[in-house]
């Protein structure tokens, strides 16, 4: 009868003396566990011969067959006595474990001429042999239904056996692989898999490592490396990952003819060892991190590149300290403002190694400054100059004159004038004193009354020589109040 059935009357209370009896079943679809409480439950034979399919765990499985002399499980040479359970060895076998070692598989299906149904195990544990022991059953068809579970791998595998074992599952490979060199990492072809993974080349392309990394979601071991080489933005995404352990001292060896200063610094600060940019070409950024960079005692072979400013403004005490950096030429084009003293902000003008000046903006910090360096200034950009920090004008009468004039110069007008490089007409004195409210210093070349009457202002600090034999009383006096200086009337 059925192995319910037969199970009830055992475990009635309203029925004795049994527990010797044969069984003869007439299941076809059975549950392992079913059976071997039945077995228990009698000393006599049960006949299985009915069961076309027997469903459970692979424990419960190998049970029964021991119960019926089949094959011995894994680690057990031999064979039982066998006369508990006949009729069995030709089922289907139809497994409910999730997690399963290959070797346990493999003895299940050695044990019966049926096909094993493996679909429920979605974790296959073992060594590479009998895992591939396993799916070669699959591919003969006498078990079925692997294909997408994950595999634990114990040993390690080579590249080979691992590409051969990744391609029988689309789960996760989780193993350790033998191979250290990046020549034969290389060939690995699936990625997603946990390999771990120790490197033994001393000198790595950071491509190639940034491509291995990419294989597997385990960490890397690069302890073993000496020399990363590569792109800067390779081998700044390998530090970022976080899956290569064992770096942080090895040199570097940039390849590549543009990198951005961040980066450098970036990597600079990521390791302890120097960086070889000796092939770096032009440098990116601002002024003051292509300042960082070339003076980072951490990265050598700098000295000789071009470099590209991202700064809109800069003061021409650092662009000028740049200058005399490289050798290569600066482009200064996103500068829309050049701060700083107007000598610094003409050095920069000046200077044949930097470019693409002339239309920014001048914010200048003197205080006192010489005409004809402010004039030269204007001359050198189309932008406005801020002169707003200046309270004292140098220099010659002209050279004034021509400053007040200029549009491109702007927030003149209440500062002092020195004319203190030779002497200014009455005409340059007056077109000086009417630009600004701040006194006038000057000697005046003029020395007839006549022309001197023409002198608009008082308050300024005029130097007068009269040359006149014969002057009015009223004409003097009136003289002598456009000045805060002694008139020297020895001629008269």
């Amino acid at each position: 009868g059925l192995a319910g059935d037969a199970s009830n009357l055992y475990s009635s209370s309203q029925i004795s003396n049994l527990g010797n009896e044969a069984i003869t079943l007439t299941d076809t679809n059975l549950n392992a566990a079913s059976l071997n409480t039945l077995n228990g439950n009698t000393s006599g034979a049960i006949s299985a011969a009915s069961i076309n399919t027997l469903t459970g765990t692979a424990s419960a499985i190998q049970t029964v067959y021991t119960a019926a002399g089949i094959g011995a499980p894994p680690g057990n040479n031999e064979l039982h006595s066998g006369s508990e359970i006949s009729g069995l060895g030709n089922e289907n076998i139809t497994l409910t474990d999730s997690t399963l070692s290959a070797t346990t598989l493999n003895n299940i299906d050695g044990r019966t001429s049926g096909v094993v149904n493996a679909s429920s195990i979605n974790t296959l544990t073992g060594s590479y042999a009998t895992v591939n022991t396993a799916y070669t059953a699959n591919g003969n068809g006498t078990i079925t239904g692997l294909g997408n579970e994950a595999l634990s791998i114990s040993g390690a595998l080579n590249v080979a056996q691992a590409n051969t074992i990744a391609a029988r599952t689309s789960g996760a490979v989780t193993a350790t692989i033998s191979d250290g060199d990046m020549a034969t990492l290389g060939g690995l072809n699936e990625t997603g898999n946990a390999y771990s993974i120790t490197i033994t080349d001393t000198f790595v392309a950071a491509a190639a490592l940034v491509s291995l990394d990419g294989k597997t979601t385990t960490a890397i071991n690069g302890a073993a490396i000496l020399t990363l080489s590569g792109t800067a933005s390779d081998i700044l995404a390998i530090y970022d990952s976080g899956e290569i352990t064992g770096l942080g001292d090895e040199a570097l060896a940039i390849t590549g003819s543009t990198i951005t200063a961040a980066t450098l610094i970036d990597l600079d600060n990521k390791n302890v060892n120097v960086i070889d940019a000796s092939q770096v070409e032009t440098l990116i950024g601002t002024a003051s991190q292509i300042s960082t960079v070339l003076s980072s005692s951490g990265i050598s072979g700098l000295g000789n590149e071009a470099l590209l400013l991202t700064d809109s403004s800069i003061s021409a005490a650092a662009l000028n300290a740049l200058d005399a950096a490289t050798t290569g030429v600066i482009n200064a084009n996103s500068v829309n403002t050049l701060t700083g003293t107007a000598a610094a902000a003409n050095t920069a003008y000046a200077s044949s190694g930097i470019n693409n000046l002339g239309n920014e903006a001048v914010t200048l910090s003197d205080s006192t400054l010489d005409a004809a360096v402010l004039n030269t200034l204007n001359n050198n950009t189309s932008g406005a100059i801020n002169a707003a920090t200046v309270n004292t004008i140098t220099g010659t009468a002209a050279a004034a004159v021509t400053t007040y004039a200029a549009s491109g110069i702007n927030n003149l007008g209440n500062e002092a004038v020195t004319i203190n490089s030779g002497t200014a007409t009455t005409a340059q004195a007056n077109s000086i004193a009417a630009a600004t409210s701040g006194v006038v210093t000057a000697t005046l070349s003029n020395g007839d009354l006549s022309t001197l009457a023409g002198l608009n202002e008082t308050g300024n600090a005029y130097t007068i020589n009269i040359t006149d034999s014969t002057v009015a009383a009223a004409a003097l006096n009136t003289l002598n109040g456009k000045t805060t200086v002694a008139l020297n009337a020895a001629n008269i």
